[in-house]
């Protein structure tokens, strides 16, 4: 019998083990939301090669049928062999998320202001470094300049993240001290 550890059971038990014999597997969400109650699970299998003396690894891709459309790509999930086929092509459904990718971005977790500002920002940042670093450089193949375009965008992505950071707490004291100057002491 093999076992995972299981992070999601509430009496945080140590271990929560799979079943035998290809019933139960452990895999990675690869794509969601394509069709309703459906993601698409790679499962990793190691088996040993007598020519070469070593383990080799295959992959295998299952439909496998999530009733609440809770995964996401990216999750660890336990899958099930179903006692009966769901459809023609799902064999499996998920038995519980083993570890869940984190669900949100970074554009959900700031406020309008703040992914408006950042996108001002990013625009300047981009823009300066096209016209400052790209014009300067002369690129033999179509590849080099590509590669150099997404060099140049991370770097506006930090510069503009400082500079919204600079922004907000320029902003903050700037509050900070017309409160102090309201109060009356």
């Amino acid at each position: 019998m093999s076992f995972i550890w299981n992070l999601l059971d509430p009496t945080r038990k140590k271990i929560a083990p799979l079943a035998k014999s290809g019933r139960e597997f452990l895999g990675t969400v690869i794509s969601h939301g394509l069709t309703d109650k459906t993601v698409k699970v790679r499962v990793s299998f190691q088996h040993w090669n007598f020519k070469f003396a070593r383990y080799l690894s295959r992959n295998s891709n299952f439909l496998v049928h999530d009733s609440e459309n809770f995964c996401r790509t990216g999750d660890k999930v336990v899958i099930r062999l179903a006692i009966k086929k769901i459809s023609k092509r799902k064999a499996y459904y998920v038995r519980n998320v083993f570890k869940a990718y984190p669900r949100q971005t970074f554009y959900e977790s700031i406020n309008k202001e703040k992914r408006e500002l950042f996108e001002v920002e990013y625009r300047k940042a981009l823009a300066h470094y096209y016209t400052t670093e790209l014009r300067t450089r002369s690129f033999d193949t179509k590849m080099l300049e590509l590669e150099a375009k997404k060099g140049l965008r991370e770097k506006a992505k930090l510069r503009a993240s400082e500079n919204v950071k600079r922004i907000l707490t320029q902003r903050k004291a700037a509050e900070n001290a017309a409160k102090k100057l309201q109060k009356p002491q």
